[in-house]
């Protein structure tokens, strides 16, 4: 089994299934992202004509057929608030179709996360040098969107890219290897992010018992940008 192959494998084994669903979990706590205009009072479930905003806050409290029923804990005006419809209340239960709200419209105050990592340099801790070879993978996280900062706890596999002589050689040697990292990010500001990472690089076969620098930690950091997505 080549490397991609492995790394494919390794990576597809580790994905829990439920992270691809876009429905939303029954007793989870959601942020909308967008405004949504199709809510329901329970009471009066044909009759769709309430709002709420972008950063409303609401809890799912069941699933009935193809709709939610929800719970809103905070209620924000929508940017473009529709006069002939009425704002929903704090505390009170609407009904709202599957359709009209996915994880496209809102995000879970914590919950698990997973994507593409990318990490764009790596200190080796074993003689202290710096290298530039990337690793760019698939993550699995838990993000704390409730929490300041909005820390994501993560682990990536993928594959990266290795130079295994002096990088200041004419004629660099790279090697496909696969990297596991380990890592915590904390995003300040919309999609600017500082992240730290530690991880190890594996290249096997006789080159990497002649790599120096085979299965030992790595570790790195970077600001000002979207690591993960």
């Amino acid at each position: 089994m080549n490397k991609a192959k492995l790394a494919i494998f390794f990576i597809l084994i580790c994905i829990p299934n439920n992270l691809f669903a876009n429905d939303l979990i029954k007793d989870q706590n959601y942020i909308l992202e967008v405004d949504r205009f199709t809510f329901a009072r329970e009471d009066q479930k044909e009759q769709k004509n309430y709002q709420a905003g972008i950063n409303s806050k609401f809890t799912i409290k069941d699933i009935v057929g193809n709709d939610y029923l929800v719970r809103f804990t905070k209620v924000k005006e929508p940017k473009n608030i529709k006069i002939d419809l009425n704002m929903v209340n704090k505390y009170q239960n609407y009904y709202i179709s599957k359709i009209d709200l996915t994880l496209n419209h809102c995000s879970a105050l914590s919950g698990f996360d997973h994507g593409t990592l990318i990490v764009p340099f790596k200190y080796r801790s074993d003689d202290g040098s710096l290298a530039p070879s990337s690793t760019i993978g698939y993550y699995i996280g838990y993000t704390f969107k409730s929490v300041a900062l909005e820390p994501t706890i993560l682990f990536s596999g993928g594959l990266t890219t290795i130079p295994i002589n002096d990088i200041n050689s004419n004629d660099i040697d790279t090697k496909l290897g696969i990297s596991g990292v380990l890592g915590v990010t904390i995003e300040p500001a919309d999609k600017f992010q500082i992240g730290f990472f530690v991880g190890v690089d594996h290249i096997g076969g006789t080159t990497g018992d002649n790599w120096r620098h085979e299965d030992d930690i790595w570790l790195s950091f970077g600001i000002g940008y979207s690591f993960h997505d």
